[in-house]
């Protein structure tokens, strides 16, 4: 598909969406813009042309990431493995794929879902876990994370 311009190009040169919202700002107070007047309607169908593309493309209404298939296979590979024992993302992660579960593109699952999904998943009780950590300077420290247990 071709990639859609109208402002500062061809006879629209000079002419921005700054100077188009102004214009039409000056409209709606009743000011005379003159010649500008027909690249103003341009801009306006251009707009229009716009919106109704965006329109076109989907129905607007945000598509639930828990209903995705990546985050089916994280209920059925991962949340299963949420026992008495709080665990965090990281580590439910690395424990499915010791267990050779991967996500669909073949890759341990991403923390960052799994927490999205245990978080929002009945029976499953988000608390505090302090873990120890090692930066690159190999120096130890303690950081407290979100883990998840069945609760």
């Amino acid at each position: 598909m071709e990639k859609r311009r109208f402002y500062n190009t061809g006879t629209a040169k000079g002419f921005t969406k700054a100077i188009f919202f102004k214009a039409v700002l000056d409209l709606a107070n009743g000011e005379d813009i003159g010649e500008m007047i027909d690249l103003v309607a341009a801009a306006a169908e251009y707009e229009l042309e716009g919106i109704n593309l965006k329109a076109e493309k989907g129905d607007g209404e945000a598509k639930d990431p828990l209903a995705s298939d990546y985050a089916q296979a994280i209920v059925k590979d991962v949340i299963s493995l949420i026992g008495a024992e709080p665990m965090t993302a990281k580590e439910l992660s690395e424990a499915a794929t010791k267990l050779g579960k991967l996500a669909p593109s073949g890759k341990p699952y991403a923390p960052a879902w799994i927490a999205r999904v245990a978080k929002n998943t009945v029976g499953i009780v988000v608390t505090e876990k302090i873990v120890n950590k090692v930066d690159a300077k190999n120096l130890k420290s303690q950081a407290m994370v979100a883990a998840y247990m069945r609760g």
